[in-house]
């Protein structure tokens, strides 16, 4: 995945969550805001403590990054996008969290037509 893909700042990250919408199902939540000039798709990865100590935690960064990288030609190019990870999305290996990435971002339109 490519920097500039990237929401980095809180105050990117507050934006999304103010004036966009959601999505979830057991493993993530999806929030989602079109852009106003349209580009690139920028996403942002939330993963709390309560899924797991710093280990667990960036290796649920590490799949969610590594499936968005396989379905990232299929995205939508006018969303700001935040992924947060459920504490359940532990038990998952990488092709139940692409699996349920495609379904969250099926389901919220994220895709191209």
């Amino acid at each position: 995945m490519r920097s500039q893909h990237k929401l980095r700042k809180n105050e990117q990250f507050q934006e999304v969550f103010k004036h966009g919408r959601s999505f979830a199902n057991r493993f993530l939540v999806v929030y989602f805001k079109p852009q106003e000039l349209p580009s690139e798709f920028h996403i942002g990865f939330s993963v709390s403590k309560k899924v797991g100590k710093a280990v667990v935690r960036n290796r649920v960064k590490r799949l969610l990054k590594a499936a968005i990288a396989d379905i990232s030609e299929q995205i939508d190019s006018r969303f700001d996008i935040v992924i947060i990870a459920r504490p359940r999305v532990v038990e998952l290996e990488f092709e139940e969290v692409k699996k349920n990435l495609i379904h969250a971002f099926s389901n919220a339109g994220l895709f191209r037509t």
